[in-house]
């Protein structure tokens, strides 16, 4: 008799697990649009209740709320931010030495920030704010959990010029704060996951979440692995009244709360929500004439930047086309594992990763608390997983 799904899932996570030098633990979850859970399983350290620091797979999730406001009429997407966050008009473009400031000539919109072509950039990609925030007289950046720290960065070039992955989900963030005047964490829990359903999705560590919470591991130069800090910061003020809150990176939730939202994703459903013609908008690539930093049609990584290669390492992407839509990766070449083209994907520093994929109507998730990113004994059996997915489902 053939293993079941979940036979197959556990072994490739137990294998994760025990292999030499082995990841600490792994959680991989798949669910279709009917809201079934296809398959659920953890090994190692991690359960199905384990909370996790989901770093930038918050990203979709302020993308949801954003546009849940531009359907309200809230925001815009292609009108100047600026109407809504006048402090943005003020930052200026950093020069490849790191300390030249030049005025942009182009206003930034909101379209630009969920699509990462607003200019702005993280230290640890871009070299020039790697110089810049090193010349700093207070020590912030982007791990500071400051307003400062994130949204006092420069411009890495002219807004709409090209794709660079960095802080604007984090200036989306603040526009969802600022025109609804409620914390992000507030906002999303009223309007995306209450009606879901969901409960536990926070921006902080609370303490009957503080027990479920995922140890970090950083794995070394030799392979080993060893604990470390967490690093995400928890808010010091009251969780309603916090000066900042991260759109980008900021988010805990378990397993079972994310394959809830993805899965009203792939069905659209109604208590999400958001228009079908606003999903569809989601899941549309934007980019079409838009000059890419990365080659061509492709989002490729050539030789990017590690400033922090503890954290993540340089890029050599692969030639796959590319594309991005609404807060996320857009697929135009399917995966040999199943993944259809169109589907879309992103992920967590912490090796955490996700698809979406509409035309199958499956969506997956793995999450590990595993330094740096791109772990490939975690990208190895998330593909492994996902391909067992696909193969159990006879239409797929």
């Amino acid at each position: 008799m053939s293993p079941s799904l979940s036979e197959q899932v556990l072994k490739i996570l137990t294998d994760a697990v025990n292999a030499p030098n082995g990841v600490p633990g792994l959680v991989f979850g798949a669910v279709n649009a009917k809201g079934e859970t296809l398959v659920a399983e953890a090994a190692g350290v991690m359960t199905l209740d384990s909370y996790f620091a989901l770093f930038s797979v918050t990203k979709f999730i302020t993308g949801i709320a954003a546009m849940q406001l531009v359907q309200r009429g809230k925001l815009t997407l292609d009108n100047p931010i600026e109407n809504v966050l006048p402090e943005i008009a003020k930052i200026k473009v950093v020069a490849n030495d790191g300390v030249t400031l030049t005025e942009p000539k182009t206003k930034i919109t909101l379209r630009m920030l969920l699509t990462h072509t607003s200019g702005f950039g993280y230290s640890f990609f871009e070299e020039p704010l790697a110089k810049y925030m090193m010349a700093r007289s207070d020590g912030k950046d982007e791990f500071a959990g400051t307003r400062e720290g994130v949204l006092d960065m420069p411009l890495v070039h002219e807004p709409g010029a090209a794709w660079t992955y960095g802080v604007s989900m984090d200036w989306v963030g603040e526009a969802i704060m600022r025109v609804t005047g409620q914390t992000l964490e507030h906002y999303c829990a009223e309007n995306i996951f209450k009606p879901l359903g969901v409960t536990e999705v926070k921006w902080r560590v609370t303490p009957e979440n503080r027990g479920r919470l995922v140890d970090m591991y950083s794995r070394l130069p030799d392979g080993t692995i060893v604990k470390r800090d967490l690093f995400t910061h928890e808010l010091p003020e009251p969780a309603d009244t916090p000066r900042f809150q991260y759109g980008g990176m900021g988010a805990f939730a378990s397993l079972p709360s994310l394959l809830r939202v993805f899965s009203a994703l792939l069905s659209g459903d109604p208590a999400l929500g958001l228009s079908a013609e606003t999903l569809n908008e989601m899941f549309t690539d934007q980019f079409d004439g838009v000059r890419v930093k990365l080659g061509g049609d492709a989002l490729n990584v050539t030789g990017t930047f590690a400033g922090r290669p503890d954290l993540t390492p340089a890029f050599v992407g692969d030639s796959s086309r590319k594309g991005f839509g609404l807060s996320w990766l857009i697929l135009h070449d399917g995966l040999p594992n199943g993944r259809s083209p169109g589907s879309a994907t992103w992920s967590g520093m912490a090796n955490c990763y996700w698809a979406l994929d509409r035309t199958k109507g499956i969506a997956t998730i793995m999450l590990g608390q595993l330094l740096p990113f791109g772990d490939p004994a975690v990208t190895g059996a998330y593909y492994a997983a996902e391909g067992a997915v696909y193969r159990s489902i006879p239409s797929a």
